[in-house]
């Protein structure tokens, strides 16, 4: 396993891709767990995640890559979860995570409001808007059942799916659905 933080460039190459969507501020370091999910059930991969890991975190053995010249997070967030999306071998695993009660959000906007807009932003691509089709889209999706919005997203993601968006309750089963997504590609 093989881990880009944010900003650093690597080249993908032929291994399993995964990109990590989530709530970060608040939300414990589920991000680690779902690496070590991630890692049981796919020999060899690439994950890159959001998350502000420094060289003290427990997985920076496994980080790889260079600082880019990205204009901010956002830009490499960008095509990073656009190479995830559509990329051969490759799919992004979002989790929606609960907020962490021993160290919740504190910087004043509401825990998990940034991976609601990016939940939004995938519902609108299974829409169709953007420059791929539904079928190419490839989203591994885990929800915690205290995660603040998901009724209304679990209704808007049905509505754009077209029946029940397929979701997992845990991190080790949606690691086993992200694997399943991109051994789709090697078929």
């Amino acid at each position: 396993m093989q881990i880009i933080r944010p900003k650093h460039d690597f080249p993908v190459g032929t291994l399993p891709y995964f990109y990590l969507v989530g709530p970060v501020l608040g939300a414990g370091d589920w991000q680690h767990t779902m690496c070590r999910a991630l890692e049981q059930v796919v020999d060899d991969c690439i994950i890159a995640t959001p998350t502000r890991w420094n060289d003290s975190h427990p997985l920076a053995s496994r980080f790889v890559g260079t600082m880019g010249t990205y204009e901010s997070q956002t830009h490499w967030e960008q095509a990073y979860i656009e190479r995830a999306l559509i990329g051969p071998m490759s799919c992004v695993v979002s989790y929606l995570a609960a907020e962490d009660p021993r160290n919740p959000r504190t910087d004043g906007k509401p825990f998990g409001i940034d991976t609601y807009g990016e939940m939004n932003y995938f519902r609108g691509r299974l829409e169709g808007s953007g420059p791929h089709s539904r079928s190419q889209f490839r989203l591994a999706l885990g929800v915690h059942p205290n995660y603040p919005y998901w009724k209304t997203l679990k209704k808007n993601l049905d509505y754009s799916y077209g029946g029940a968006f397929p979701y997992s309750e845990s991190i080790s089963r949606l690691a086993e659905e992200a694997k399943r997504m991109v051994e789709k590609e090697t078929r």
